[in-house]
């Protein structure tokens, strides 16, 4: 599926008609298999980016956990590769608790910003 998306954003997106929104949580589970390298896709998709999913994933794929709090995703080595200034939608699942998501939100704009 990435390898798609790369080739189609390079294929049509010449002129910047077509970019990519990337999902965190659903490449870290593809990852987590070993079916790519999250670092490496997201490097080379970085100048078509639109915005992005954020949220963790448990290991191997339980996702739309809150950002930072299993540490599945290495957002740390990951967001450099985020040009700045795009949107970052938190995409949680409605059973996070709302005290862990205000929580690892502050931890989230202490580390990255806001």
């Amino acid at each position: 599926m990435e390898q798609e998306s790369l080739r189609l954003v390079e294929e049509f997106g010449r002129e910047g008609a077509l970019g990519y929104w990337h999902d965190f949580s659903e490449v870290q589970k593809r990852a987590n298999l070993g079916l790519l390298d999250h670092a490496q896709h997201l490097q080379a998709i970085s100048p078509r980016l639109l915005g992005c999913h954020v949220h963790d994933v448990d290991w191997p794929a339980k996702d739309h956990r809150v950002p930072l709090s299993t540490g599945g995703v290495d957002f740390e080595k990951l967001l450099p590769w985020v040009p700045k200034g795009l949107p970052l939608v938190w995409e949680l699942s409605p059973s996070q608790r709302r005290a862990q998501v205000l929580a690892e939100h502050q931890a989230w704009r202490s580390k990255f910003g806001a």
